[in-house]
């Protein structure tokens, strides 16, 4: 006796993890990419890792909010 099925196939566990995730797509600099990179290699992580690490860091340990944004792009 197995353990009972949480999602009928693959398909519906990929639609119940999508529906938790949101996705976030973002344009950097290749000095920016590189060095991503060159820190995630030395922590042997992927990029993806490394900056989702980066984004909890950072929203724990700024008040985005009452702070504002340190960095603005140029128009």
């Amino acid at each position: 006796m197995g353990r009972k099925k949480v999602y009928e196939d693959g398909a519906a566990r990929l639609a119940a993890y999508r529906e938790k995730k949101s996705r976030v797509e973002i344009t950097v600099s290749k000095d920016m990419h590189q060095t991503l990179e060159k820190i995630a290699t030395a922590n042997d992580v992927s990029v993806q890792t490394l900056c989702r690490s980066v984004l909890k860091f950072g929203l724990t340990n700024h008040d985005w909010l009452t702070r504002g944004i340190l960095h603005r792009e140029a128009s």
